[in-house]
């Protein structure tokens, strides 16, 4: 499942050769800066069921759903 912004894995993974160095310029730039981009670390939090019964709450763990880059 892809994080805020709907970019599935799969899609880094057939592109590569493409994407690879756009991305270690990106990331190599943010080392430099010391800085992240405004909203790269932005996350989407839902609850995923465990087991049990699904009325309650405490069946539930909630994980946080970043960017795949």
């Amino acid at each position: 499942m892809p994080g805020a912004d709907g970019i599935p894995t799969e899609l880094y993974q057939q592109y590569a050769p493409s994407l690879a160095p756009l991305l270690a310029r990106l990331f190599s730039a943010m080392l430099a800066e010391a800085a992240v981009p405004a909203g790269f670390l932005d996350g989407v939090i839902t609850c995923l069921f465990k087991a049990g019964d699904p009325t309650l709450p405490a069946n539930y763990r909630p994980i946080t759903l970043l960017d795949t880059d």
